[in-house]
């Protein structure tokens, strides 16, 4: 998977553990992987990648969580609807432009 910044592989696995909890995916910045659980039907599959994928697009845009970093608070991204809105508009096309495979199999209407 492309994202303007970096090359991301999509995985699968049938377990994902992270800090002792079970996860349906997740994103590993310093390996450059999108991880998402086997063990999900279709349609979670699909809305777990797209939620994966969108913290590749948010970390593009520096829009990434510090939390586990400075405290809780930090996660907390200062930001207005209209810079958000923007953002994602781009951060979209950005993928879909990129990704046009991988567009079809998000986003295929026969499989919807």
């Amino acid at each position: 998977m492309h994202c303007g910044w970096a090359s991301f592989a999509i995985l699968s696995a049938v377990t994902i553990i992270e800090d002792g909890e079970e996860l349906d995916g997740v994103t590993d910045f310093e390996k450059r992987t999108v991880t998402v659980s086997s063990k999900l039907d279709y349609t979670a599959m699909r809305h777990t990648l797209l939620h994966e994928i969108w913290h590749v697009l948010l970390e593009g845009m520096w829009m990434h969580d510090r939390s586990k970093e400075y405290g809780a608070m930090s996660g907390i991204v200062p930001i207005c609807n209209e810079d958000l809105a923007e953002n994602i508009a781009k951060g979209t096309l950005l993928f879909r432009n990129l990704n046009p495979q991988l567009w079809n199999i998000l986003f295929a209407p026969h499989l919807t």
